[in-house]
Parts: C-alpha cells; structure tokens; sequence
C-alpha cells in the first residue's frame, strides 16, 4: 500500500501519526512520545526573538 495522505495531531509531550491511502484506509497508525524522538533530550532549541 501506497501512503497518500499523513496526519498528525500534535500534543504537548506526545503526537499521533496517521497515513492513509488511495482509498481511505489506514495504513499506519502511531502514537509517538516527543522525549522518546530526541536522544539524549535536547533542551533550549529556540531563541528568542
């Protein structure tokens, strides 16, 4: 299966990723953790303006 279309649902600490195909059909469906994504944690990546 093809992924067409992504959607993601963005939370403070954790998003949901959902792709879908041609026809409508999930394909993949995950819940990811932001903490989990950066190893190790990097902290202060913004500037301020």
């Amino acid at each position: 299966m093809k992924i067409t279309r992504i959607g993601l649902d963005i939370a403070k600490n954790t998003f949901f990723v959902c792709g879908v195909d041609e026809r409508g059909q999930i394909v993949v469906q995950k819940k990811l953790s932001f903490f989990t994504l950066m190893e190790p944690p990097v902290f202060g990546l913004m500037e301020p303006l």
